[in-house]
């Protein structure tokens, strides 16, 4: 890769990260991940299942078991689409 090509990059994922666009974007999909999680835990709101939210809620995302970390990765796996969509966007403009 040149160095101009390289700049070019740079200038790109600066102006993808202060894109209004991406941030309504993200903020979107945040809610919804609120909005999933929140009518997930009215649903099942147990004694059993508040034990393990808050033993969850305290424990570092490595030390999680990889049920877990699928279940985040599900929302980070999103955030990378809405990232693709917005930089085919910004690079047809």
């Amino acid at each position: 890769m040149t160095s101009e090509q390289k700049q070019a990059y740079i200038v790109f994922f600066k102006k993808l990260v202060d894109s209004n666009d991406l941030l309504e974007k993200l903020a979107e999909l945040e809610h919804k991940q609120w909005e999933t999680w929140t009518q997930y835990m009215l649903d099942h709101d147990t004694i059993v299942n508040r034990m393990r939210w808050q033993r969850q809620s305290l424990t570092d995302y490595r030390e999680l078991s990889e049920e877990d970390k699928e279940k985040d990765r599900i929302w980070a796996r999103k955030i990378l689409q809405v990232l693709a969509q917005v930089a085919t966007y910004a690079e047809s403009t």
